[in-house]
C-alpha cells in the first residue's frame, strides 16, 4: 500500500524535534489549478439574464405584485361506513372429550 505524502513529512518533523534541530521548512506550495469564481457576481448575472429573458424592469421599480387567491378547501363528502357483520362462529373440528 503506498504511503501518503504527509506521513514522510511528519516523520521528518518528529526526527528533527527529537534531535533538537529546527524542523525542515515546508516546500513551496503548488499553485491552485482551479478557477476562482465570485459567487455573488455569478448570481447577479444569472438574475439579470432571467429578468432580461422575461422582459422585467431591470431596476425593479415598475414591478406589479398580484395577490394570490386564498386557497379554497375542497369539501369531501362524508363516507358512510357499512355496518359490521358479526363474525361467524368457528369450530375447531375436534370432538369433545369424554370424562
Amino acid at each position: 500500500m503506498p504511503r501518503p505524502i504527509w506521513s514522510d513529512a511528519l516523520e521528518e518533523l518528529i526526527e528533527a524535534k527529537g534531535e533538537g534541530k529546527m524542523p525542515p521548512q515546508p516546500k513551496e506550495e503548488a499553485q491552485p489549478t482551479g478557477r476562482i469564481v465570485d459567487l455573488m457576481a455569478a448570481l447577479e448575472q444569472s438574475v439579470k439574464a432571467a429578468r432580461d429573458s422575461r422582459g422585467d424592469d431591470p431596476d425593479g421599480e415598475h414591478v406589479t405584485v398580484h395577490d394570490l387567491d386564498s386557497p379554497t378547501k375542497k369539501k369531501t363528502a362524508a363516507k358512510k361506513t357499512a355496518p359490521k357483520k358479526a363474525a361467524a362462529k368457528r369450530t375447531t373440528g375436534r370432538k369433545p372429550r369424554s370424562a
